[in-house]
């Protein structure tokens, strides 16, 4: 029950560590995409 308790006591935390994961796995993504479409002789 203490994390519940933590959890709603903290919703702009939650918020900000949401954005931020979905920035982070967004960016891999589209890194990942553009590293396997890039032309080879880029690299």
């Amino acid at each position: 029950m203490t994390e519940a308790k933590t959890l709603m006591m903290n919703p702009i935390q939650i918020n900000v560590f949401g954005v931020l994961i979905a920035i982070v796995f967004l960016a891999s993504i589209m890194g990942v995409l553009g590293w396997m479409f890039a032309p080879a002789e880029g690299y």
